[in-house]
């Protein structure tokens, strides 16, 4: 009996003595993964704010540009002599009325 006694309890010691805490996992934790996506996503929300502010800020040279344009042509339209507009052909004479009775003359008899 002493001997199934030691084997017994050298069995315990040597089951007590694994290590039976699981192995951490070598990839990133669930947190660290959404922090990154987080990032990521904060970061392309920056890059398209930046893109659409570029976007504004072109669309607001272009209006500045072509209203510029457009006093420019004014004022030069103001600084030309003015041209008088061609005279239209005369319009041609009215036709003499005719000579004949008239529809209420015809039916009178006269």
């Amino acid at each position: 009996m002493k001997k199934q006694l030691l084997v017994l309890s050298a069995c315990a010691l040597i089951f007590a003595s694994c290590n039976n805490t699981p192995a951490t996992p070598a990839g990133p934790t669930p947190a660290q993964l959404d922090s990154a996506k987080n990032a990521a996503a904060a970061s392309d929300a920056k890059a398209k704010e930046a893109e659409d502010k570029l976007k504004e800020e072109e669309r607001a040279r272009a209006a500045e540009k072509r209203k510029a344009e457009g006093e420019k042509q004014a004022e030069q339209a103001q600084q030309q002599p003015q041209q008088a507009a061609p005279t239209p052909a005369p319009a041609p004479a009215p036709a003499a009325p005719a000579r004949g009775r008239s529809h209420s003359d015809q039916n009178t008899g006269k």
